[in-house]
């Protein structure tokens, strides 16, 4: 697919998941991902991966197009929150919102 949209959402537990684009698209096509916060396989690793795809598509600054969405369920860690936000400044993500997630994200999450 070729969307502009990263989104990580954060679980307890320190779990995390990524997903490109639209989110049935993304459940339905198998494309929901696992991360981390470590520095290899994290959730920036995914971040870059997502950014160079990007350059390759549009062009070498093709990356300022990425809109990373961060959607923190209730019981997901102050800490994990701001981990997710440091990526942001270490990978010079230029649009971000942090926003509450949907009843099946939030759902999925639990059920992993």
């Amino acid at each position: 697919r070729d969307s502009e949209s990263l989104t990580v959402l954060l679980g307890k537990g320190n779990k995390a998941f990524c997903y490109d684009g639209e989110w049935n698209h993304a459940v339905k096509n198998g494309m929901v991902v696992s991360a981390g916060y470590s520095i290899s396989n994290g959730i920036g690793d995914i971040i870059r991966q997502k950014q160079k795809q990007m350059n390759s598509l549009k062009g070498k600054n093709g990356r300022t197009n990425l809109m990373l969405i961060i959607k923190a369920t209730k019981e997901a860690s102050y800490k994990n929150l701001m981990d997710a936000l440091d990526e942001v400044l270490i990978n010079d993500v230029k649009h971000y919102a942090v926003v509450d997630p949907e009843p099946g994200e939030v759902q999925f999450i639990e059920n992993k």
